[in-house]
């Protein structure tokens, strides 16, 4: 739920548990890129990766990014492992 502001929504994801230098789904600078809408419900929102490596586990957040000041919201690390 984006409360009202335009912005982006996408998730960084990586190796590392802490996500200290993730790579991210979307280029967020340019939120028309992975855009919300501007409203005050619930949106979905998904991403594909590929070339995961077998066997490795991953970590993964979902990340809004407000247009109006600039400000990012990050939600909980989870992870999942690959066959």
């Amino acid at each position: 739920n984006p409360e009202g502001d335009p912005g982006g929504a996408y998730f960084e994801w990586g190796t590392d548990p802490t996500l200290s230098s993730p790579t991210a789904t979307c280029n967020y600078a340019y939120y028309s890129n992975c855009p919300v809408t501007a409203n005050f419900t619930t949106q979905s929102f998904s991403s594909s990766l590929t070339g995961l490596a077998s066997g490795a586990v991953y970590y993964y957040r979902m990340v809004f990014y407000d247009g109006n000041n600039a400000g990012f919201q990050r939600g909980a690390i989870l992870n999942f492992t690959t066959q």
